[in-house]
C-alpha cells in the first residue's frame, strides 16, 4: 500500500506540469528553438553558394599597391640603385561573352535562391513533424500510465477481495500471497511506465527547443482518433497528381540545377571575351611618378588544360544524370507511400471499431470476474487472467490510436 501511495504521489506530480496546445507547441518550436536557426543558416548557405555563380557576370574591380625597396652593399660606378619603388593602381573587368556561361550563372542563382526557400520549407516541414510525434507520444505514454494506474487500483482491490475471502475461510493463503505479488509487479509496470512518460515529456521540450532540465511542458489533451485523416489522404492524392509536392518540386530544382552547373561547364569549352581599364601610377625614376591608363577587350580561349575541364564536363553530366534518376525515384516511392497510408488508414479504422468493442467485453468481462471471484467460484489465476485480458485491449486500443495520428502526422508532412 506504501510503494502505491508513493506511485500515485508521483503521478499527481506529473499531473501538475503546465499544459500546451499542438498549436502552442508547433509556435513555440518554429520559433524558439535550435533547429529553426540551423534551418535559416543553411539556407542562407544555400543563397551565398548561388550568389558566388552569380560572380561570373558581374565586374570585377582589384586594387593593387607595392612599395619595394631595393637594399645592398655592393657600390659600382656604371650602375645606380633605385630609389624605393612606390606603384599603385586599379583595375576593372567586365566579362562580356563567355560561351553562354553569363546567363547560366544569372539563371543558376535564381535557381539556387529558389532551392533555399524550398530547403527551408523542408527543414520547417521536418520539425513540424517531430513536434506533432513527439506530442503524440506523449499523450500515447500518459494513457498507457493511467491504464497501469488503474490496474495498481484493481491489483489493490484484489488484495483485499483474497485478504477478506481468506478471513472467511474461502482461500487459502496462497491467494493472499498471490495477490500481493501481482500487486508487486503491477507496481513496477506502473514505475516503468513512469519513467517511459518522463522520457517522452523529455523529448517533446526538446522538440519544442526547451531545455529537458528546466520545466517540462505537458501536452495538452487526450489520445484518440485522428480527424482529418481521409481529407488529408484525397489531398495528397492531388496534389501528387499535379506534381505539386514539395519533395518533388526538390527534386525537379536539384535537376535545374546541377543542369545549369553542367552548361556553366560546357561553356569553359568557348573563348571568353572581357572588358578591362587599368589605373596606375608608379615611381621607377627618382622623384618622378608616371601615370598609366589602359582600356580595351582581352581575349582568352583554353585550348589545352591537361583534361580538366573535359573531366569536369562528364562529371557534371553524372551528377545531372543521377538527378533525373532520383526525381523518378522519388516519385515512385511517394507513390508507394500514398497508397501504403490508403490502405493502412482502411486497415486501422477496421482494427480500432473492433478493438473499441473488444475494451468494452474485455471491462464486462472483468467485472463479472471479480463478483465470481468474490463469491468463491473462481481461482485469482482465473480472476487474473481477465484482468491482463481488460489492460492488453486497452493498450493495443491506445496503441492504435497513436498509429492512426501517426498516419496522419505522415500524410500532413508530405502536404506541406
Amino acid at each position: 500500500m506504501k510503494r502505491f501511495l508513493v506511485c500515485m504521489g508521483v503521478l499527481v506530480s506529473l499531473s501538475t506540469a503546465s499544459a500546451v496546445t499542438l498549436d502552442e507547441a508547433l509556435d513555440m518550436a518554429l520559433h524558439d528553438s535550435e533547429a529553426v536557426r540551423i534551418t535559416g543558416e543553411t539556407a542562407r548557405s544555400i543563397r551565398a553558394e548561388g550568389r558566388k555563380a552569380l560572380s561570373i557576370a558581374l565586374p570585377h574591380t582589384d586594387i593593387e599597391a607595392q612599395y619595394l625597396r631595393t637594399d645592398t652593399d655592393i657600390e659600382s660606378p656604371f650602375f645606380v640603385f633605385p630609389d624605393p619603388l612606390k606603384k599603385g593602381g586599379v583595375q576593372a573587368g567586365q566579362m562580356l561573352f563567355a560561351g553562354g556561361r553569363i546567363w547560366n550563372s544569372i539563371r543558376l542563382n535564381s535557381a539556387m535562391q529558389d532551392l533555399a526557400g524550398m530547403s527551408e520549407r523542408s527543414g520547417l516541414r521536418e520539425i513540424r513533424r517531430n513536434v506533432r510525434l513527439a506530442f503524440y507520444t506523449v499523450l500515447l505514454r500518459k494513457a498507457q500510465l493511467h491504464i497501469l494506474e488503474d490496474r495498481v487500483r484493481q491489483r489493490e482491490e484484489e488484495v483485499r477481495d483474497a485478504m477478506d475471502l481468506h478471513d472467511a475461510g474461502m482461500a487459502t493463503s496462497l491467494d493472499a500471497r498471490q495477490a500481493g505479488l501481482n500487486l508487486n509487479n503491477a507496481v513496477d509496470r506502473l514505475k516503468e511506465g513512469e519513467a517511459s512518460y518522463q522520457n517522452a515529456l523529455i523529448l517533446f521540450n526538446q522538440a519544442m527547443g526547451r531545455s529537458g532540465a528546466g520545466e517540462l511542458l505537458e501536452p495538452e489533451g487526450r489520445l484518440g482518433r485522428a480527424p482529418g485523416l481521409e481529407e488529408a489522404l484525397k489531398a495528397l492524392e492531388r496534389k501528387f497528381a499535379e506534381g505539386s509536392l514539395l519533395d518533388i518540386g526538390l527534386a525537379e530544382k536539384d535537376i535545374e540545377k546541377t543542369r545549369l552547373r553542367y552548361n556553366l561547364v560546357l561553356g569553359e569549352f568557348l573563348p571568353q571575351l572581357s572588358l578591362v581599364a587599368s589605373a596606375e601610377r608608379s615611381n621607377e625614376t627618382t622623384g618622378e611618378m608616371e601615370d598609366v591608363y589602359a582600356y580595351g577587350l582581352v581575349l582568352k580561349w583554353n585550348i589545352l588544360d591537361g583534361g580538366l575541364t573535359s573531366a569536369r564536363r562528364s562529371a557534371a553530366h553524372a551528377e545531372l544524370r543521377a538527378a533525373e534518376e532520383r526525381l523518378e525515384q522519388k516519385k515512385k516511392e511517394i507513390a508507394g507511400t500514398i497508397r501504403d497510408l490508403r490502405i493502412r488508414a482502411a486497415s486501422l479504422a477496421q482494427r480500432i471499431a473492433l478493438q473499441q468493442e473488444s475494451v468494452e467485453m474485455a471491462k464486462a468481462n472483468y467485472e463479472d470476474a471479480r463478483g465470481h471471484y468474490r463469491a468463491g467460484t473462481i481461482t485469482l489465476t482465473r480472476l487474473g487472467e481477465f484482468n491482463l485480458a481488460y489492460a492488453e485491449a486497452r493498450f493495443r486500443l491506445q496503441r492504435l490510436y497513436f498509429l492512426e495520428q501517426k498516419l496522419l502526422i505522415e500524410a500532413l508532412a508530405l502536404l506541406e
